[in-house]
């Protein structure tokens, strides 16, 4: 067998921090901010998927954030901000 090289597992790892911290940042800003989340809700339900990003931005999140969303959740993908690197995402399901 060869031999286990963990270093990209513990790179990918160590990366992912910043994704948490940038979680936290949104978790807070959607949960301290009653008006922006109608803002967000509302842009959703028109499918303006730019403005609904733009809004969630506002958080002041430094990586990537991809975003999905239906009548019953929104889905935030944070990745890390070096696309070349991807090493590691972080997915948030919120029902609204």
């Amino acid at each position: 067998m060869p031999e286990i090289d963990s270093s990209q597992f513990v790179h990918s790892a160590s990366q992912t921090d910043g994704l948490l911290t940038d979680a936290k940042k949104l978790t807070t800003y959607l949960s301290t901010s009653k008006e922006q989340t109608k803002k967000i809700m509302a842009a959703a339900q028109a499918s303006n998927s730019i403005l609904v990003k733009k809004l969630l931005l506002a958080s002041g999140i430094t990586n990537e954030l991809e975003t999905e969303f239906n009548p019953d959740s929104v889905r935030l993908i944070l990745s890390y901000k070096n696309p070349d690197l991807n090493c590691c995402k972080l997915i948030l399901v919120l029902r609204w």
